[in-house]
């Protein structure tokens, strides 16, 4: 699970780097189109407040996606509180992407599921069998 931990780590930090490339990945125009895809629905307030805010949103998610990533790849510390948030995001994007972009259920959808499994990897308990004790006798009188 390791492996994948890092995989899953090295993807999030590209992603990230990629929303500084419009050539990649034009947020601007992402959230036009979804904006667009949610006219006269209960999201295009907040479609449009992304939009007029896109600049914003671009850095912000851009570093979300790489440090979250690179926390996932050091495997140190908060990767239960990181993956919690990364599903969080995952799920964001998601509800404001859908009507644009039908795909994101399948690449969103398969991250979620990766992500439940390092969780859930990161819940077991640790088996400790391997660490021998010593054989500690009692004191003969």
């Amino acid at each position: 699970m390791t492996i994948i931990q890092k995989i899953i780590g090295i993807i999030y930090m590209l992603a990230g780097i990629a929303k500084a490339f419009p050539q990649v990945e034009d947020v601007k125009e992402v959230l036009i189109n979804a904006l667009e895809a949610n006219h006269e629905t209960i999201l295009e307030p907040l479609t449009s407040w992304l939009v007029s805010h896109s600049t914003f949103i671009t850095i912000f998610v851009g570093l979300a996606l790489f440090f979250s990533g690179l926390i996932l790849y050091l495997n140190k510390f908060l990767i239960k509180t990181t993956i919690s948030a990364q599903i969080i995001m995952l799920i964001c994007f998601i509800s404001i992407l859908h009507r644009a972009y039908w795909q994101i259920f399948i690449i969103d959808g398969f991250f979620i599921i990766i992500s439940a499994l390092i969780v859930k990897f990161h819940l077991q308990p640790t088996d400790n069998s391997s660490i021998s004790s010593p054989n500690i006798q009692p004191i003969k009188r």
